[in-house]
């Protein structure tokens, strides 16, 4: 197991970052991506005692960590993927992993509100409804230049803001 997941080392203080909610960017992280050739997904999953993809392939629990873990050939998993997992009361949850989604805030709304000429920016800040790739979900995004941390909370994921931090977008905050 040390092998397969040699692309970990040295992300410690990464993850140490992301565990504390201090990270700027967790998407850079979390969710699939290609590393060395394999597919890995990363998650963060506190109060949880194992968690799943589909097909049952187990997610390997970083030891003394609240991550998990898992590595296998490209294409071996859709696009936007569920993770499933059973959480410390026992309960079994599924959610679509929100870090295999794309910033849907354009780089033209960012450019422009960050130049001060946007005039529809309550287009794209706030909680908007939307559906990316026939999946349902919520866009979040706010202006927090001087804001540490920033996390959607809510009972979808236990009231913990640990749980779905946001990435910065841009250098406006």
């Amino acid at each position: 197991m040390k092998a397969a997941m040699a692309w970990l080392d040295g992300l410690q203080p990464e993850l140490a970052r992301i565990a504390d909610a201090r990270h700027d960017d967790p998407h850079a992280l979390l969710g699939a991506h290609m590393r060395g050739g394999r597919l890995t997904v990363l998650t963060f999953l506190p109060a949880v005692t194992h968690a799943w993809l589909p097909g049952g392939r187990a997610l390997t629990r970083l030891p003394g960590t609240d991550f998990f873990s898992w590595e296998g050939p490209p294409g071996d998993l859709p696009e936007h993927y569920p993770v499933d997992w059973t959480d410390s009361d026992g309960a079994v949850q599924t959610q679509i992993d929100p870090y295999s989604f794309a910033p849907t805030v354009s780089a033209d709304d960012l450019w422009n509100f960050g130049e001060g000429n946007h005039v529809t920016a309550w287009r794209f800040l706030g909680a908007h409804p939307m559906q990316v790739a026939g999946i349902d979900g919520t866009r979040f995004a706010v202006w927090a230049p001087n804001a540490e941390r920033v996390s959607v909370v809510g009972p979808f994921c236990a009231w913990d803001g640990r749980r779905l931090p946001l990435r910065r977008l841009g250098a406006g905050g």
